[in-house]
């Protein structure tokens, strides 16, 4: 067989290259539209799992520190010794009733303070020697404040280890992440003996760090708000970033923005607010477009390489025909037969016959 090509055959191949861009364009297209598609919902879906596994985690620590608070304070020690400091005021009542809050926070694992205060001057509190620098860190906090006009309970923000590093103003809770990297403060009302007391109890938060990390390991990042719009800990993700959009959007929803993809979780008691950043969005969406658009071109990409080679094979006898009877045009010998079996094979014998 000639080495030189057919010009048949790169006919053949100009016009499947042409049908094959338009098909490839085509395919590329719905490709793009499914991808789109599919991720937008596997985006949303992601979100929604994972910041209702985070929201539940709020609210579950929530809960648990509410209910311990409770069991604690109801501790009928600790209101036999409230009552005597009440009656005789003594030096050494305050010293029992202090020593019963070290008692009540040696039994739990998870608290790491209890103060009471019954906004008469007087304050009781765990701690074995007094440190006026702790007290006057807690009592600065806006949800101590909040305590004095209202009777209600709520959560601090969780500090951490690194923000109390850099932070001078919140050394004082230094104190309380020798131990742990982050704690929470929750502040409550209760009423012992028909008094009523301000009382600030410090958990350690590793446990809800820890879960609502896991939980939105797939994210970006992550914020955790209580139902009073307070944010309560973000991971990467600050509240004043958050986009305008969002403040006007009901707390259960997701929005996608120039920043990237936002889903809002609402639990009643704590909300939580994750995000996807458009570059993780256009890197996973890529990546999946590429493997999907790959998957569809490959067959034909195949059929591309190999239809020349079939096609030269099968169009080479034409060439090789044409040859001849050229050359027989200028004097050279008659057209020799080309044993194809098909109808290239009778035209060279009829060429052959008329040729001798």
């Amino acid at each position: 067989m000639s080495s030189e090509r057919s010009l048949l055959s790169r006919k053949l191949l100009g016009k499947f290259l042409i049908r094959y861009t338009c098909i490839a364009l085509i395919i590329s297209v719905l490709v793009l539209i499914v991808t789109a598609w599919l991720y937008s919902r596997y985006a949303g879906n992601t979100a929604r799992q994972h910041m209702a596994m985070a929201a539940d985690a709020l609210t579950d620590y929530q809960t648990d520190i509410q209910e311990d608070a409770l069991y604690l304070l109801s501790d009928s020690s600790l209101t036999q010794s409230i009552g005597d400091f009440c009656r005789t005021g003594t030096a050494g009542a305050l010293s029992a009733v202090n020593l019963r809050l070290r008692s009540i926070r040696t039994s739990d694992a998870d608290l790491l303070f209890v103060m009471m205060d019954d906004l008469e001057g007087n304050l009781f509190h765990s701690l074995a020697s007094g440190s006026g620098e702790i007290l006057s860190f807690l009592r600065k906090q806006e949800g101590y404040s909040r305590l004095k006009d209202r009777n209600t309970s709520e959560f601090s923000p969780v500090f951490s280890r690194t923000d109390s590093d850099s932070a001078p103003a919140e050394s004082a809770s230094r104190v309380f992440l020798q131990d742990t990297d982050h704690i929470c403060v929750y502040y409550t009302r209760h009423t012992i003996d028909g008094k009523s007391f301000l009382v600030t109890m410090v958990f350690d938060a590793d446990p809800l760090v820890e879960r609502t990390a896991s939980a939105c390991e797939p994210l970006d990042s992550y914020c955790l708000f209580s139902n009073r719009d307070v944010p309560l800990y973000s991971s990467g993700l600050l509240p004043e970033l958050l986009p305008q959009e969002l403040n006007g959007m009901a707390k259960t929803g997701g929005m996608l923005t120039r920043n990237g993809y936002y889903f809002l979780q609402n639990n009643y008691s704590a909300y939580a607010v994750g995000c996807i950043s458009m570059r993780s969005i256009l890197s996973r969406f890529l990546a999946t477009f590429l493997l999907f658009l790959l998957i569809c071109l490959v067959p034909v990409l195949l059929s591309a390489f190999s239809l020349y080679p079939a096609a030269e094979k099968l169009l080479h006898p034409i060439y090789d025909l044409n040859r001849q009877v050229q050359r027989f045009s200028i004097g050279k010998p008659p057209v020799e037969a080309i044993a194809t079996g098909d109808e290239i094979e009778g035209l060279s014998n009829s060429i052959r016959s008329m040729s001798e």
